[in-house]
């Protein structure tokens, strides 16, 4: 029985796979398109006949399109504010191992804090609207403690503390950050302030440096951003495509051929060409 299911549901992927690909027209130079919103979970979410790509099926297709000949760029749509920093450093290593196989990339978002900025700032060209703004500020850590409130009620926590830097109890037996919690959360600080330093530094072509002082000019209206070299234009939804279409004109050879703007929605392009792993 275990096999008879096995090889059924091996069968019914096939066949979805198939109906897929033959319904999905990809012509040379198309535009495999990806919005990014929510919070970015590691693996895909199915929500009745609909997808939530996770990162992990993301990085996937990112993989998958860079060694297929049909796929001339890759459009990334951002909305909202999810993504950590690792998400950011696990993207935007696979945008940048797109981009050498001699494809584009472009990314439009209704606006970008640091975790997003350091994914897509490798990114060919990047739009905000008019009214977007790039949360470029740093990093901060808050923390609260409850022991006053806790004296106030007449309760009182019981915690065993075993290591100098098991710090989770401290929420409930202090009213403030010790020096070793305080130590480790500025050495994490550093180092993913670092990465960040590093990766807009490559993203955008700048030095260190000035990557620090524009950080600490932050946050940039859209307009000033672009005035920073840290976005490339302004535009709204409606205006992506004739971007996309002036951008192919003005640069034939990266079109790979293609006389017509074609996008590709990244679910239906998972589903027929990655999700089964095959020739395409």
């Amino acid at each position: 029985m275990g096999f008879g299911r096995r090889l059924g549901a091996k069968v019914r992927r096939g066949f979805r796979r198939w109906v897929m690909r033959s319904a999905l027209r990809i012509p040379k130079g198309s535009w495999l398109e990806i919005e990014l919103s929510g919070d970015w979970p590691e693996q895909t979410r199915a929500f009745g006949a609909s997808l939530q790509l996770g990162l992990t099926d993301l990085l996937r297709c990112l993989e998958r399109a860079a060694v297929d000949d049909r796929i001339g760029g890759v459009l990334i749509r951002l909305r909202g504010s999810g993504g950590s920093f690792a998400s950011a450093l696990s993207l935007g290593r696979a945008i940048r191992q797109f981009r050498s196989s001699g494809r584009r990339v472009a990314v439009w978002a209704e606006g970008l804090n640091d975790a997003q900025y350091l994914a897509l700032c490798g990114a060919d060209r990047i739009w905000l609207p008019e009214t977007g703004t790039l949360f470029l500020l740093g990093l901060r850590t808050e923390r609260f403690f409850l022991r006053d409130l806790l004296d106030r009620v007449g309760a009182r926590a019981e915690v065993v503390h075993i290591g100098r830097y098991k710090s989770a109890g401290d929420t409930f037996t202090r009213d403030s950050m010790s020096d070793d919690e305080r130590d480790q959360v500025e050495s994490w600080q550093r180092d993913v302030f670092a990465e960040l330093v590093s990766g807009i530094s490559l993203g955008r072509e700048l030095d260190e440096v000035s990557v620090r002082a524009l950080i600490d000019r932050g946050p940039f209206p859209a307009q000033a951003a672009v005035d920073a070299g840290l976005v490339d234009g302004l535009a709204y939804p409606d205006e992506i495509s004739r971007l996309l279409e002036d951008w192919n004109l003005q640069e034939p050879e990266s079109a790979n051929g293609a006389r017509r703007l074609h996008r590709i929605e990244v679910h239906p392009y998972f589903v027929g060409h990655v999700a089964d792993s095959g020739p395409i």
